[in-house]
């Protein structure tokens, strides 16, 4: 999905600035977005991804 879109990448900053993230942590989440089709497919695999933290 990485299209190149300021939105999109001000939006994937500050969820991978967030500081309960450990460095590989956003990097599997820079991955995961790269991979996506559309924002609605990145926000549930993070979902999912947040949820497995806990």
């Amino acid at each position: 999905m990485n299209d190149g879109t300021p939105y999109h990448s001000r939006t994937l900053a500050k969820i991978m600035n967030h500081k309960c993230y450990s460095v590989d942590q956003r990097h599997e989440i820079h991955i995961a977005f790269c991979k996506a089709e559309d924002w609605k497919e990145f926000l549930k695999w993070l979902v999912v991804f947040k949820n497995n933290l806990k």
